[in-house]
């Protein structure tokens, strides 16, 4: 059985790089999927696309965060 929103937490990481603001939710809602996967019996597939959702999301939430920052330290010197 694949988890129902595997697709979408994909889909909404592949979203964050052209919305940054849906970054921290999919890493979120991803880091949550996959502890379902974890302490499920069953065996739920779609771990690696919840994985790759969860991952962009983290990556464009660290970027928003950290590329500002840089520019306003070097705009500084």
């Amino acid at each position: 059985m694949r988890h129902p929103q595997a697709t979408t937490t994909l889909i909404m990481g592949i979203i964050s790089v052209l919305f940054p603001i849906v970054g921290p939710f999919v890493w979120y809602y991803g880091q949550r999927m996959l502890a379902e996967i974890d302490n499920s019996a069953a065996h739920i597939d779609g771990r690696g696309a919840i994985a790759a959702g969860r991952t962009l999301g983290a990556w464009v939430t660290v970027l928003w965060l950290v590329v500002p920052l840089v520019v306003f330290l070097l705009n500084a010197l």
